[in-house]
């Protein structure tokens, strides 16, 4: 309760090329071109018990985690058709 209180979800990243950073070394940041939801959106989603159709659609638009997105298509196929 208290975690969900809060609403200061985190999140993980993925590597996509091992190696070794170093200090002085540049870090390109790019941004993904894909459609984004925000994490604290995907938090709120995980504790609504009737989640809204567009708000699953959105989130399963997005680059999210295989197992998120395995939970809220479920979510959304016991939706039934639009």
């Amino acid at each position: 309760k208290k975690f969900r209180a809060g609403a200061r979800p985190g999140l993980y990243c993925r590597v996509l090329e091992p190696g070794t950073v170093q200090t002085g070394q540049q870090v390109e940041f790019i941004r993904n071109p894909e459609p984004l939801v925000a994490v604290l959106d995907l938090f709120e989603l995980w504790f609504l018990k009737k989640p809204p159709r567009a708000l699953l659609e959105q989130a399963l638009s997005a680059p999210i985690g295989a197992r998120t997105r395995r939970d809220l298509a479920a979510q959304l196929e016991k939706m039934g058709p639009s």
